[in-house]
């Protein structure tokens, strides 16, 4: 939902783990939908696994509890 996340802007990779930075695939009102582990320094969650897959969906549609956070692309939140 940050509206200073840019699609355009340039992937930098590094060495370090968390390096390269999610705002990078989005912008606002993408969805974006990341299966695996958050272990690392960025998000310093607990959850390891051997892999990690993140989907970041434009026009996409986003409900929570039935009400719309996104719809095809447009914030409604």
């Amino acid at each position: 939902m940050d509206p200073r996340a840019l699609w355009t802007q340039p992937i930098a990779q590094t060495p370090d783990t968390g390096g390269g930075g999610a705002d990078i695939e989005s912008f606002r009102g993408t969805v974006q939908v990341q299966l695996g582990s958050n272990d690392d320094v960025a998000f310093g969650g607990s959850n390891r696994s051997r892999a990690h897959l993140g989907l970041c969906l434009r026009g996409a549609s986003l409900y929570l509890d039935d009400d719309p956070v996104v719809l095809e692309g447009d914030l409604h939140a």
